[in-house]
């Protein structure tokens, strides 16, 4: 399975809410440690891989679902290939690789793996 480099436009409410994103290129060539996370304001688990990115001094950037949450949640799960069709928040992705949800991101962290993704 190949996964990712991904490029994305998004749209957004005047608040700053994407309401579209639109994946526009595999493998394109990211930022060092762009890490990328989709979110909802209501998610508890969103809060905490959004402070434990935090906690560990990683900058990121964060996607508000929240305006289009449907239909964005089948896009991303798309885009990460997400076998169910409907992906779960947070959706995390670093230097371009899916890597998955808080519990996939607090697995790294307390592994000490997450240097594996970091460049």
């Amino acid at each position: 399975m190949q996964f990712l480099h991904i490029l994305l436009t998004c749209n957004f409410t005047p608040s700053g809410n994407v309401t579209e994103f639109v994946w526009l290129h595999n493998n394109s060539t990211m930022a060092t440690n762009d890490i990328e996370i989709f979110t909802i304001p209501t998610c508890p688990f969103c809060q905490k891989a959004k402070d434990k990115l935090k906690d560990n001094y990683l900058d990121f950037t964060e996607y508000d679902i929240s305006h289009n949450e449907e239909e964005l949640r089948r896009k991303l799960a798309e885009m990460f290939e997400i076998p169910s069709g409907r992906a779960t928040v947070p959706q995390i992705a670093i230097n371009g690789k899916y890597i998955g949800g808080y519990s996939e991101l607090k697995e790294l962290i307390n592994s000490g793996k997450l240097n594996q993704y970091l460049k």
